[in-house]
Formats: C-alpha cells, sequence, structure tokens
C-alpha cells in the first residue's frame, strides 16, 4: 500500500529542504481509483555517452550529485528501490527521450543498435539504466529515441509509443505527437540540424505557483477579451517558482493559497485566431492538442495525459469537452536545461538544474523539482 504523505516522508529523508512543489492538482472528481498504487512519471533524460556528451556541453543529462558525490539521479532511483521494498506498490514509467540518439549520432557509427549499446554502457549511464530495469520502469520512446523502435527485436527496452494506467483514465505518451514542428521535418533531417549545432541554448523555463494577483488578472484580460474580440492584450501566464516543502504538511499549505494548477478552461479552443492555445500564449502550448484529441475521441474518456518532450513542467485543467469534468495535462518536465525555484511564494525566482518528477496516487496528481545539497 502506498500514498502520497509516506512517499514525501520516505523522499524527505533523504533529500532534506531539497523538495519543491511545482504543481499539484487534487479532485475526487478525476474518478481515478482507489488503487493504492503510487505512480512514478520520471520525464525527459537525454542520456549521452560521455564522448558525445562532450560536444554538447551546454546541453545534456541533469548530473547534480549529492554531498556524497552520488548523482542526484542515481539516489533517487536508490529511494525508489528501497521504498519499493517495504512493500509498498508503486509503478514507475518513464516518458521518452531516455536515450538522445540523436546527439550521440555526432559520432560514428551511426546505427541505432550502435548508438544505443555506446550509451546503455557507458561508465556513468549502465548504473542509472540499470536501477531503472531493477524497478521494473515501463518506457515510452520519444522523438530522440524513436530510432529504438528500429531494433525492437535487438533490445530489451524499447519502449512503447504509448501506455495507459489507471483503468485508461491516465494516458502516458512522450509529448512530441502534440508539438506540430515535429511533423514538418522527418527524423533524418531534424537529428542532422541537432548535430551541427553543439551549442545549443540552455532554457531556464518558469515554473511552479501563480499568485493570486496573476490569476486575477488573467481572468481579468479573458473576461475583456470575451467582451469584445477586438480586445488588444493578452495575459502573462508566468509561474513564480516553485515553492520549498520540509514537511508533509506544506502540500496543504501550498495549494489551499492557490495557483499550484492552471484553469485553462476560461481560454478559447475557438478556430482560427480567436484560439488562444495556438496563436497567442505558447505557454499552453499542447493543452490545446489535447482537448481537441478528447473531443474526437469516441472511445472511454481519458482524464489524465501525462507528458514530457517539452522540458517545462506544467499542469493545466480544463473542462472535458465531450463529458465535463476535468481533464489535465500533467507535463512532468525534465532532468535537463533549468527551472525556477524560490523560497516563498512571490519571492525572487532563481534558476536550479532541472529535476522532476511526477506522482499520481488516486486523485491527487504532484510534480515534484529535487535539488542537490
Amino acid at each position: 500500500m502506498s500514498d502520497h504523505d509516506s512517499f514525501l516522508d520516505f523522499l524527505l529523508t533523504t533529500f532534506p529542504n531539497q523538495i519543491f512543489l511545482v504543481n499539484r492538482y487534487a479532485d475526487d472528481a478525476l474518478g481515478l481509483p482507489a488503487d493504492n498504487i503510487l505512480r512514478i512519471f520520471i520525464p525527459d533524460l537525454h542520456w549521452m555517452s560521455a564522448e558525445s556528451g562532450a560536444a554538447f556541453p551546454g546541453y545534456h543529462f541533469n548530473r547534480t550529485k549529492m554531498g556524497d558525490g552520488t548523482l542526484l539521479f542515481l539516489a533517487f532511483l536508490r529511494v525508489l528501490e528501497t521504498y519499493q521494498a517495504r512493500p509498498n506498490t508503486i509503478e514507475v514509467y518513464q516518458l521518452g527521450d531516455r536515450f538522445d540518439l540523436w546527439r550521440e549520432s555526432t559520432l560514428s557509427p551511426r546505427e541505432p543498435f550502435t548508438l544505443y549499446n555506446r550509451i546503455r554502457h557507458d561508465p556513468e549511464i549502465e548504473p542509472l539504466a540499470n536501477e531503472l530495469d531493477t524497478l521494473g520502469t515501463r518506457y515510452i520512446r520519444g522523438n530522440h529515441d524513436h530510432w529504438l523502435k528500429l531494433i525492437a527485436d535487438q533490445i530489451p527496452d524499447p519502449g512503447a509509443e504509448e501506455l495507459s494506467a489507471a483503468n485508461g483514465l491516465i494516458f502516458l505518451t512522450h509529448g512530441h505527437r502534440y508539438d506540430q514542428i515535429e511533423f514538418l521535418l522527418p527524423d533524418s533531417l531534424k537529428a542532422e540540424v541537432v548535430r551541427r549545432y553543439p551549442q545549443a541554448k540552455m532554457h531556464t523555463y518558469d515554473v511552479g505557483m501563480f499568485t493570486d494577483e496573476q490569476l486575477a488578472s488573467i481572468r481579468e484580460i479573458q473576461r475583456r477579451r470575451q467582451n469584445d474580440p477586438q480586445y488588444p492584450f493578452f495575459p502573462a501566464v508566468k509561474p513564480g517558482g516553485a515553492l520549498p516543502v520540509s514537511a508533509t504538511a506544506d502540500i496543504g499549505t501550498i495549494t489551499n493559497a492557490g495557483g499550484s494548477s492552471l484553469d485553462v478552461s476560461i481560454f478559447s479552443h475557438a478556430e482560427g485566431e480567436a484560439n488562444d492555445f495556438e496563436n497567442h500564449i505558447s505557454f499552453l502550448r499542447f493543452a490545446g492538442k489535447i482537448y481537441d484529441t478528447e473531443s474526437r475521441r469516441r472511445a472511454q474518456a481519458r482524464r489524465v495525459y501525462v507528458i514530457g518532450h517539452s522540458h517545462n513542467a506544467r499542469m493545466f485543467v480544463d473542462r472535458h469537452p465531450r463529458e465535463g469534468g476535468p481533464l489535465v495535462t500533467m507535463d512532468c518536465g525534465g532532468w535537463i536545461e533549468q527551472c525556477t525555484i524560490t523560497t516563498g511564494r512571490g519571492g525572487v525566482a532563481h534558476a536550479a538544474n532541472s529535476a522532476q518528477i511526477g506522482v499520481q496516487c488516486g486523485n491527487d496528481l504532484r510534480t515534484y523539482q529535487l535539488t542537490g545539497t
């Protein structure tokens, strides 16, 4: 049996003063089963071999270390293994882009099986990969490791395009299917582009909580836009940073203050230029596509879409287009690039290396950010 509080207590023992709440949405209207399963969602890793990684000094997997020199990610996986052995019922999912085969193909030979082996057996990566396997992790392929499909019969962990959980109410996929840029060019050309630009810029993504003032401003501007289609301004949608968690009680305190997820039902799904999701507010990217997907489906309604791909952790709550009630986009972020954290709501945010995990148990969805000592 597992629950959020016992898991967070367990995490805090190993990572005191190193855990931040990025997002949370808890609502019995989700209707997720009370199965006492704790589901862990691990977003983009972008592993490369040391030799290939040296060519991309500003764009690589988060190698933050603990005080004893252990990689933060390995320390986290060992915590999961210990927690699982108690016993607790957990399921671990990795959301794709585990391997960055595009950047690994900077080195020859570029045959997918060789690329995979070079990364999988790299001295730094191998212990991480082994630990994920030990946890019984269920893998998804992303755009950067989509080539694993070509060697699925040669490797033990090729991953799937998509998975489902919680009796089909949770849908898991990498997320690039909702990124229209991904459909403009073939994989081979996109891989060539990233190979030719090793000085890729590392972004710092604004994540975390919205203040009451921000939410009031967003609602007011949207009200004016709905009353006047020619209203020339759009709301600034910029969260103020993930907030520190030192005890399980902090979760309730933070979320009771509001702003831990964003209600996007006030934004327009209209066609053409009136569509906020596609044309005006980039922070809402993917949530509109997911809404459209559910609009077209005729099968059982999905309530939660769990994705990675963007490296920008966000949690959007819309109204389900067919059945009403909540439709949640849970973007779990990544272990690459940076995000914003802060010591207090409305305080000054600063950058931290992204190290995010999504967690679901029952009708409670959370995203955490870990930091090194």
